[in-house]
């Protein structure tokens, strides 16, 4: 939990430091929008690396960009609209520690190099803590971020003080403050997520390693019994060999046929040998097979049920969908009868109220119904 915790603080304080500074900075100047069209290339030394997840994140934004990287370790991205907002760009690998690139000014049309051999590396969530120097460590960082916490507070109150002066600039500051506020709120909350996300890894995690501690006792046993069957094969052969030294004891006077005799017996103990080895590796081929087929049902089952749950809520919503927009129809038609009685102005204006109602339902109950329908198309893509 040491390294969960101390990543959640920097990336809060991280996005209230550059939160802070957007606001103070919108006061000052409105930057030139434009497209930025960049280059990320992934590397391992001189090697690039296939499968990498390359994260870039905007400050300002919610959303994350993210592809994953090819044979050529190459992905292109660009950023609509950019106003020079700074950027972060986070590569994960299954097979490398996470690194990083932060504080970007993006250059339109630039290259940006990660190396998993000298770039800035990220500690891996599954380490925890271990000793009492860690748990020093873990309270001066978060001191730290307090003491930058309680600067920022004092700016704003030095911001709140200049804002006295001037009535208009006062009541700007004030929304600005109301906004910082929500934004704030909405980091926190961002914040939670992040971490039941992060303990939820952790327990995957350690399921997994359940599951590879399983297979490995499984493949352990089965190698064990491919041992025994060959000191059972081993055990007949000195058997065998016993008895053919017995046959030639009692059988000085046959010296041919007792030869005979011992080069059978040799002959069978290789034969028994070579058997006993063959059996050991099938039996570790059919355990290595047994382990694909199961990792691949269980991902299939996994998909199957994510598939049905979400179909299931979808029809769940189209049920409610349908039941809405009945009554709807029910009350178009009601309302559609009293205008065709309506007698004096106040009743027309009343009917208009009403039918602006029904037509505000409606268009909500429109952009509902589209919702439902991509996100039925993208799970029947998905099962495709």
């Amino acid at each position: 939990m040491k390294k969960i915790n101390i990543l959640l603080l920097a990336i809060g304080l991280f996005t209230i430091n550059n939160s802070y500074a957007k606001i103070n900075a919108s006061n000052l100047i409105s930057l030139h929008k434009h497209d930025a069209n960049f280059t990320v290339t992934v590397k391992n030394g001189d090697q690039p690396v296939k499968g990498a997840s390359v994260e870039i994140y905007i400050v300002g934004e919610k959303d994350v960009k993210i592809k994953t990287t090819k044979e050529n370790g190459e992905l292109n991205f660009t950023i609509k609209d950019y106003k020079h907002e700074k950027v972060s760009i986070l590569v994960r690998s299954n097979d490398y520690t996470p690194i990083i690139l932060r504080d970007l000014d993006i250059k339109n049309g630039a290259t940006y190099n990660l190396n998993f051999k000298t770039s800035e590396k990220l500690i891996p969530v599954e380490e925890t803590i271990e000793t009492e120097e860690e748990v020093i460590e873990i309270q001066e960082e978060t001191k730290e971020i307090k003491e930058k916490t309680e600067e920022i507070k004092k700016q704003q109150a030095e911001i709140a003080k200049k804002a006295k002066e001037n009535e208009q600039a006062a009541l700007k500051l004030r929304e600005e403050k109301e906004k910082a506020d929500k934004k704030r709120i909405e980091l926190e909350e961002e914040r939670n997520k992040s971490q039941k996300v992060a303990e939820e890894l952790v327990a995957k995690k350690k399921k997994e390693k359940a599951v590879k501690l399983a297979e490995k006792e499984k493949l352990e046993q089965a190698e064990e019994e491919a041992k025994k069957a060959e000191e059972v094969a081993k055990q007949k052969a000195k058997e065998e060999k016993a008895i053919a030294k017995e046959a030639r004891k009692k059988a000085k006077a046959e010296k041919k046929e007792r030869k005979r005799l011992e080069r059978i017996a040799e002959e069978e103990a290789e034969k028994a040998e070579e058997l006993a080895k063959e059996k050991a590796k099938k039996a570790k081929e059919e355990a290595k097979e047994a382990k694909r087929v199961a990792k691949a049902a269980e991902k299939a089952r996994k998909a199957k049920e994510k598939y049905e749950k979400n179909i299931a809520s979808l029809n769940k919503q189209q049920k409610k969908i349908n039941k809405k927009n009945k009554k709807l129809d029910e009350a178009q038609e009601k309302l559609n009868e009293k205008r065709k009685e309506a007698e004096s102005e106040d009743d027309l204006l009343d009917i208009k109220e009403d039918q602006l109602n029904i037509d505000k339902k409606r268009n909500k109950l429109k952009k509902w119904q589209k919702e439902i329908d991509e996100e039925r198309k993208e799970l029947e893509e998905e099962k495709k």
